[in-house]
C-alpha cells in the first residue's frame, strides 16, 4: 500500500478568488478524479484550519495498492489536467509517499 500525501500553498488572489474560495474550487476539481483512474483506491481533500504561518492551505491524501499504481495516476491524462489547474492556484508544494 502506497499512501501519497500532498500538501499546497495557495497564491492569495488567484483569478480574483480569496484563499477559501479557492480551496473549494480545487477540492471540487480534486475529488472529480475518484473512480476515474485505476489504482486509485481512496482520495481525500483536506482544508486547512491551522492559522500557523507555517500550515499550508490544501491537503491531498491518496492511497494505491502499489508503487506502480502510483505512477500509474500521476501520469493519467485526468490528474495532469487537475495537476496544471491546481498548479496556476499554489506558489508551494510538498510531497511525501508513504509504503505501509
Amino acid at each position: 500500500m502506497i499512501k501519497h500525501i500532498v500538501m499546497w500553498r495557495l497564491k492569495n488572489d488567484y483569478e480574483n478568488h480569496d484563499k477559501r474560495t479557492t480551496s473549494f474550487l480545487l477540492k471540487e476539481e480534486l475529488e472529480s478524479m475518484i473512480g476515474r483512474i485505476d489504482g486509485l483506491n481512496s482520495l481525500t481533500v483536506g482544508l486547512n484550519v491551522n492559522t500557523s504561518p507555517f500550515a499550508f492551505d490544501l491537503v491531498l491524501i491518496t492511497e494505491h495498492p502499489t508503487l506502480r499504481d502510483l505512477e500509474f495516476y500521476q501520469e493519467h491524462p485526468l490528474h495532469q489536467a487537475v495537476g496544471a489547474l491546481v498548479k496556476a492556484a499554489t506558489t508551494e508544494k510538498v510531497v511525501v509517499d508513504c509504503a505501509y
